[in-house]
């Protein structure tokens, strides 16, 4: 943006004096630092209370962005716009085991997981709603063996397994 101001000269003409607040070829900005104390700039620059610089807008460190304004108001910076996301479900090495990845190829899950929650998951970064089946481990009747029941009581499992094993078939935290 830039403005004009007439000005008197010694000789009592009008000269006109360009005042520029933004120059368009540098990308620099008209800043003033308020607040007392002083602020020093890359190389060396030491701008005092009430001084007017030139500055481009990444010259200015975000801490100091309070005490050191532009002189014209900046317009706002680009908001991103999200854009519509892809995501898939494909299969881990191990069978049984899922992985999310996004429509770039970024793997979204730290862990593998069995399928339901991977579904799970998606339909929760796509927003639809979200019902997660709870499973139930049960010791089996033989010591030190377990079973995998779901919320309708069916038995999740064939054989019946480990501790460890039928927590990660569950879906459990801990793998």
């Amino acid at each position: 943006m830039e403005r004009t101001k007439k000005v008197e000269s010694f000789k009592g003409t009008d000269a006109v004096l360009l005042l520029q607040e933004v120059d368009p070829e540098d990308g620099k900005v008209k800043y003033r630092k308020i607040g007392g104390g002083t602020f020093r700039m890359s190389k060396n620059r030491i701008i005092k209370q009430n001084q007017t610089f030139m500055a481009h807008p990444d010259e200015i460190p975000k801490q100091f962005r309070d005490v050191v304004v532009p002189v014209v108001p900046l317009s706002p910076e680009k908001v991103l716009k999200a854009v519509s996301q892809t995501y898939e479900v494909k299969s881990d090495k191990t069978p049984g085991w899922y992985n999310v990845f996004d429509g770039n190829g970024k793997q979204l899950n730290e862990r593998r997981m069995k399928q339901d929650a991977a579904e799970a998951l998606v339909n929760s970064l796509e927003d639809e709603t979200v019902t997660i089946q709870k499973r139930v481990v049960k010791p089996d009747d033989t010591a030190g063996w377990f079973n995998v029941f779901d919320e309708s009581g069916k038995k999740m499992n064939v054989r019946r397994m480990r501790k460890g094993a039928a927590e990660r078939l569950a879906g459990s935290p801990e793998e």
